[in-house]
């Protein structure tokens, strides 16, 4: 009889190839591998974000953000179960130290959006940094780096903070 050896098995078959992680994905030192994010994933993680910018993710901001998740077109058919596994995802990069660069993350599939849906997700960014009706100098450096991040003009950033400051003055 003939011996089997593991590494010479001939029944066993091709081996599995090994999973590419760099594929569809993308690496950030400190911060780990993400996967491709989608449109949905990367608006709520813009709004999460906002959300954080002050140092601390708020009740208050939380609640506006699901209350826009239902209205807004991206993510009104996400499911609040999926939204609640999101939010659990992204919760550890939303320290101040890490903040900048995932923003730098989420922003990175609103960039190849339209010029509209930009300005619709920094004006959807602005409503949660406002929800607590205090704009901090960390939210301001935050507002002034999505600016840059989502490619929005001066012009248009300059609009959309007035209009914010209007809705909330009463």
């Amino acid at each position: 009889m003939a011996r089997r050896h593991k590494d010479t098995d001939i029944f066993a078959g091709p081996k599995p190839k090994k999973r590419d992680l760099w594929k569809g994905g993308i690496h950030i030192p400190g911060l780990g591998w993400f996967p491709r994010m989608s449109m949905q994933k990367s608006l709520y993680g813009v709004l999460l974000a906002a959300a954080a910018a002050d140092g601390d993710v708020h009740n208050l901001e939380l609640g506006e953000i699901h209350v826009l998740a239902e209205r807004i077109k991206t993510l009104s058919s996400t499911p609040r179960m999926k939204l609640g596994k999101m939010q659990a995802q992204f919760k550890p990069h939303l320290q101040p130290k890490k903040l900048l660069e995932f923003t730098d993350l989420a922003t990175r599939r609103l960039r190849s959006a339209s010029e509209d849906r930009r300005a619709s997700a920094f004006m959807h960014a602005l409503d949660i940094l406002f929800a607590d009706r205090v704009l901090t100098d960390t939210e301001r450096d935050f507002v002034k780096h999505l600016v840059h991040k989502l490619r929005i003009k001066d012009k248009t950033a300059e609009q959309c903070v007035d209009v914010m400051l209007t809705k909330n003055r009463h």
